[in-house]
């Protein structure tokens, strides 16, 4: 095992960026704006977020970065595609991507589901990819993610069987959110 402080930024990139895509993605489609133009949107972002150094960076032993810090990152990584966003709209996505991800960790039970949470936000990237070779990074660095959490995290356990499971059974929609989210208090860890 290692250190506990290890995969908390992955975790918390990855899921805030899971947030952000899913957010701007609605955002898109509520402003009316044409499928290629906003797809191409997504796409710049996706590519940003599942660069191979970044990742890799990523996942390397590290310090909790400050909050001030990361989300730094996150105004960079909303201004690398076409989309330019005026400081106010900034301010309230990162709230709200900030918001949702804390009620998400509340919601889960023991560390499984916070892993459980991170796989359902890659696997939303995956969905919204436009093109074979931005799905292709994005594949590469879910393994990437699963490989390193399953090292980790949770020993030699099959992460991909039980992640899948979710998405086979109907019980994560093809949005990348799990339909039992709101249940989440009633079930009991079988790894805690």
């Amino acid at each position: 095992m290692v250190d506990s402080d290890a995969l908390v930024m992955p975790v918390l990139v990855l899921n805030l960026g899971g947030e952000m895509i899913y957010i701007l993605r609605q955002r898109l489609i509520a402003q009316k704006i044409h499928g290629s133009k906003a797809q191409k949107v997504l796409d710049d972002m996706l590519r940003e977020i599942c660069a191979e150094g970044f990742i890799d960076t990523l996942f390397l032993p590290q310090e909790v970065h400050p909050m001030k810090s990361v989300r730094k990152s996150f105004d960079r990584l909303a201004h690398c595609s076409t989309m330019k966003l005026n400081q106010s709209s900034m301010d309230r996505l990162f709230m709200l991507m900030v918001m949702v991800f804390k009620y998400q960790l509340l919601m889960c039970k023991c560390p499984r589901e916070i892993i459980e949470v991170m796989l359902n936000h890659v696997t939303g990237m995956l969905n919204t990819a436009g093109t074979p070779e931005l799905a292709s990074m994005l594949t590469k660095c879910s393994e990437k993610n699963s490989s390193s959490v399953q090292k980790h995290v949770l020993g030699s356990r099959d992460l991909h069987t039980t992640h899948s499971v979710h998405f086979i059974s109907g019980s994560q929609g093809q949005n990348y959110h799990s339909e039992h989210e709101s249940s989440m208090h009633g079930r009991v860890c079988k790894d805690a």
